[in-house]
Parts: C-alpha cells; sequence; structure tokens
C-alpha cells in the first residue's frame, strides 16, 4: 500500500498530538468495532538492524490505547501509570502498522486495556496498561 491506498481506506490523519506528530502521522477511522489506528513505518523508524525501533512500537501503542481510553470518560485527562509491552516479531520499513484495542476495565479513577500492534493478521506487538483518570480536585 502506498499513501494513497490509506487514504482510500478511510484512514484519517490525526494532527496536533505533540510528540506523536514527530513519529507519525497516526492515522485513525472507525469500524464496526469502533475505532483502529495505524501508521506507516518508514525508514526514519528502523533501529541499526533494520526494524522498526522498539520504542517507536511502544510509542504507536500508548497513544492508541491512551486515546481509547479517553473515550471512556468525560475527565480533562489522564495519564499512563504503567505499559508493558512485548515485541513478538520484527517490524519492516514500508507496511502499515495497525492497534487493535481493548477497554479491560473501567474504575472511577482508573482504566485497565489491552492492545495489540498488527501488520495485516500477524500480530508484531502486545500490550496491558492501566491509565489514571485525571479529575480535577
Amino acid at each position: 500500500m502506498d499513501a494513497s491506498d490509506v487514504t482510500d481506506d478511510g484512514w484519517v490523519a490525526m494532527t496536533g498530538q505533540g510528540f506523536v506528530d514527530e513519529i507519525g502521522p497516526m492515522l485513525t477511522r472507525q469500524t464496526p468495532d469502533g475505532p483502529r489506528f495505524a501508521m506507516r513505518v518508514e525508514e526514519r523508524h528502523l533501529n541499526p538492524f533494520g526494524i522498526m525501533h522498539g520504542g517507536a512500537i511502544m510509542t504507536f501503542l500508548d497513544h492508541a490505547i491512551g486515546i481509547t481510553g479517553a473515550r471512556t470518560h468525560d475527565a480533562p485527562g489522564q495519564a499512563t501509570i504503567t505499559l508493558t509491552v512485548a515485541f513478538v516479531d520484527g517490524v519492516p520499513a514500508g507496511v502499515l502498522l495497525e492497534a487493535d484495542v481493548e477497554v479491560v476495565r473501567t474504575t472511577r479513577s482508573v482504566i485497565f486495556l489491552r492492545g495489540a500492534a498488527r501488520v495485516g493478521e500477524k500480530v508484531v506487538a502486545t500490550a496491558d496498561g492501566v491509565w489514571k483518570i485525571r479529575r480535577p480536585r
């Protein structure tokens, strides 16, 4: 897929996302199962071994999972408490990296979420995390 294929598939670039703009653009689209997230892996995302740097994968998952968590509450913000990532396979340049996210549980003060990064149907990383809901005092 090239950039026009991504646009044709209904992906929309997210902008104004701070640090994520530096590694992005991050893409989103609505599906019957909820929002999906993606990014095109470029040469600048690679480590010296020619595969996507783990830090870039973690940033991608943290952002996708965090956005999903933010949609579960009406508080003005949230912050990552923990994020555990397991790297399953390498990700080469040129592919579209996608994320699936699931809300595991929500309490008044925290959200438990799980996500997976995929290239096509192949899982390349998984993540579990807890986000603190930041409510006014």
